[in-house]
């Protein structure tokens, strides 16, 4: 397979947990364990999986500029309008409430995990882009066609792009034993950090790349009923920061910074339960649509 060298996309394990990545892992894993294990009555469960839904699709979408709050998108998820000012942000938003949705019905009431393949890749940046027209700067579902510069960084040339990404779904079945094998809590977790960034990298659309790799971190966590990593809006320019790092010198810190986030997410889920509540049998993300 022949593409021009990128020094910083070797496909090969070259990250180690810290023992700070180790604790934290252990920390969340216990977290995970006792929400599973917590009974939960149904109208605290839909208060759960609200509370998920909303800051999930908050997080991921004020990350790329995007105002809604909160409360905003509470209102929408009960069938309120925001005004015209606002309409290509209540679109964004819908859209990735929809493909937490979908993800929801296929890998958790369908129990169907899916490889990471590069139509999966174009399904999910179609599904971000839906209808935002003009505000969307790439045709959804296409990879992209020119290069592109983020920040100081040099995203790889447009025509390397289907290789690289062929190259990256190859790898992470061969590194992660994905589909054929029982992953533990540590494995799933740093599989789903490190898809992320090698998306950031790769950066294979002209728009809509962030929302992808993040949404492909909840795909791998649902896959195995966990809690997603959630990165808040406040700790954006961290996120900016520990990515940029990772490019120059070392994935480790960007590991960190995202199992620390998780963790966050995991205390938050967990005020959502309590006693006298009916048990279930594993994390569900979502409620109904």
């Amino acid at each position: 397979m022949f593409y021009r060298e990128y020094p910083h996309l070797l496909f090969k394990r070259n990250w180690v947990l810290t023992p700070t990545s180790q604790f934290l892992l252990g920390q969340c894993d216990a977290l995970v364990k006792a929400i599973n294990n917590t009974p939960i009555m149904p109208q605290h469960y839909q208060e759960l999986m609200n509370v998920s839904l909303i800051k999930g699709a908050q997080a991921t979408t004020a990350i790329e500029g995007n105002t809604l709050t909160d409360e905003d998108i509470k209102r929408l998820m009960e069938g309120e309008k925001m005004p015209p000012s606002k309409e290509y942000q209540e679109i964004e938003v819908r859209n990735i409430l929809d493909a937490f949705n979908e993800l929801l019905e296929e890998v958790i009431q369908k129990n169907e995990a899916s490889l990471i393949t590069p139509d999966l890749l174009r399904r999910f940046q179609k599904m971000v882009g839906k209808n935002l027209g003009e505000h969307f700067a790439a045709i959804p579902g296409q990879f992209r066609n020119s290069d592109v510069v983020v920040g100081t960084y040099r995203c790889p040339d447009h025509r390397d792009v289907p290789a690289l990404v062929e190259e990256l779904c190859n790898w992470l079945k061969k590194e992660f034993g994905y589909g054929n094998v029982k992953q533990t809590f540590s494995e799933v977790v740093v599989q789903a950090i490190v898809t992320h960034i090698y998306i950031e990298w790769i950066h294979p659309f002209g728009d809509g790349n962030g929302r992808v790799g993040r949404l492909l971190m909840v795909l791998q966590c649902l896959g195995e009923g966990y809690p997603p990593v959630i990165i808040e809006n406040a700790r954006k320019t961290d996120y900016y920061d520990v990515l940029e790092y990772a490019q120059r010198k070392s994935v480790n810190p960007f590991i960190l910074f995202l199992v620390d986030e998780m963790k966050k997410t995991q205390e938050l889920l967990k005020k959502y339960t309590g006693p006298l509540r009916q048990p279930h049998s594993r994390f569900k993300l979502i409620g109904n649509k």
